[in-house]
């Protein structure tokens, strides 16, 4: 049963109202979606002896186990002091994510935390509660779960829109589905939305450390008139906890497994940053199967462009990362990335789901940047043998993208689109240029044979 995350944040901020906090004057409101579609609320409940009081999230399941109910699909949680606008996001506590993992399948349920109905974070219990004990971990624990479930199924994954907003209006993303794949190394969580007459497949793929909010814009502009796809790259975001013994082949080939599953044909691949290189080594693996590509503020995977020097550096990142300050790596990863505002706070939204971790940080980037090196050293063609689009911020100072994408138009001869007043994320920067290039090269993709550029 499709349910709006709306409705559902909605439902919450009605249930925060009716909170009894006398003590801590913090007011907590959560709406709980059962698997057969009922919404379930729940509100604080305080005590003068404290230990008796209750969160909202436990209130909410209590009172729905209380009726008969065993499955859930997601919940949804708003909270802050009484009296004030709802500024934060409030996460719910320890023991209301055990009370969660004794009801719920950690993969799959969901915990949606927001200010507003246009400003919130979706992620699993998983995420929340990692290596988590639930009553399979019990003897029998399995048989008994089963027979509290009496039978019932929880949503399949894609019945709830996994996705992160800003308080920016992307447009209407309910008809993405979110699915699951699950690879030798981890569970890599992505986002379709599949046009019946669609001729090509526009797979969006976000650059190194970002997320697949990096191109809310584009789905929200290309959904509904082609079928569109977009990830969490393996180790980003809801696709970790993930085994870093993966390389850029396995990277591109996960995505044609996944497309393939899906039957989502003709991929025009859009890469930015990292996701460009996934591109490339795409093309290089499946050349028949790719229908257009375009590279945003990304540079060629060719050995020729880059130095010995500039490979050695890219093997030892991890501890340059682990090195510098968080607070420098903050900013250098937003204002240092974007130029706008909405494109600046993406990443600052992005970033900050790492603070705290930046022994994870540092090793996602780490590794990101010795495979990339890994691939340039196998020196292989990396032709682009179909219709494609080199586009670069004409403020892109992240690297050396401009020195590349220079080199990389003078070699192939592949078109090259200059983004005034944007940095390193172009597509963030100035969304609607950036859609129309794509959709121009869309069309010449449907309309144009194929055209093979040597890279």
């Amino acid at each position: 049963m499709q349910v709006q995350i709306k409705e559902l944040i909605a439902a919450a901020i009605e249930a925060r109202r009716k909170s009894y906090s006398p003590y801590s004057h913090y007011q907590v409101g959560a709406a709980l979606l059962c698997a057969d579609g009922q919404i379930i609320t729940g509100c604080n409940i305080e005590n003068a002896a404290y230990g008796p009081s209750n969160c909202a999230e436990r209130t909410a399941f209590f009172k729905a186990v209380s009726e008969g109910i065993r499955a859930f699909a997601a919940i949804a949680i708003v909270g802050s002091p009484e009296g004030e606008e709802v500024t934060q996001y409030a996460y719910p506590c320890g023991v209301c994510r055990q009370v969660m993992r004794e009801f719920c399948e950690p993969s799959q349920f969901q915990i949606i935390v927001a200010k507003s109905e246009e400003d919130y974070r979706v992620m699993t219990l998983a995420e929340l509660l990692p290596e988590g004990f639930g009553p399979e971990n019990l003897r029998d624990g399995k048989v008994m779960r089963r027979q509290r479930m009496n039978g019932k199924k929880s949503l399949p994954a894609g019945a709830l829109i996994q996705a992160c907003t800003t308080n920016e209006n992307v447009g209407d993303i309910s008809m993405l589905l979110q699915r699951e794949y699950r690879t030798r190394c981890g569970v890599i969580h992505y986002w379709i939305s599949k046009k019946k007459d669609s001729e090509v497949t526009l797979v969006f793929l976000p650059g190194l450390t970002a997320d697949h909010r990096l191109f809310d814009k584009q789905m929200a502009y290309f959904k509904g008139k082609y079928s569109v796809f977009v990830w969490d790259a393996p180790g980003h975001a809801s696709s970790f906890p993930f085994d870093f013994t993966f390389d850029l082949f396995d990277k591109a080939a996960w995505l044609d497994e996944i497309l393939s599953a899906e039957g989502m044909a003709h991929p025009v691949i859009i890469g930015q940053s990292m996701g460009g290189y996934v591109g490339q080594a795409y093309a290089q693996l499946f050349p028949e199967k790719i229908k257009g590509f375009v590279s945003i503020d990304s540079a060629p995977l060719q050995r020729r462009y880059v130095t010995a020097g500039e490979i050695w550096l890219l093997k030892r990142m991890e501890p340059v990362y682990r090195y510098y300050p968080w607070k420098w790596l903050l900013q250098s990863g937003t204002k240092g990335i974007a130029v706008s505002a909405y494109g600046r706070k993406l990443m600052y939204d992005t970033m900050k789901g790492y603070e705290g971790q930046k022994a994870r940080y540092a090793k996602l980037a780490g590794h990101g940047f010795r495979i990339l090196a890994e691939a340039m050293e196998k020196d292989l063609p990396y032709r682009i043998p179909c219709p494609a689009l080199l586009v670069c911020g004409e403020k892109d100072h992240a690297g050396s993208c401009i020195r590349y994408n220079k080199a990389w138009h003078k070699h192939t001869g592949i078109r090259l689109e200059w983004i005034k007043n944007a940095g390193h994320n172009s597509n963030t920067d100035a969304p609607e240029k950036v859609n129309r290039l794509i959709e121009e090269l869309v069309i010449k993709c449907n309309c144009s044979s194929v055209n093979t550029c040597e890279g």
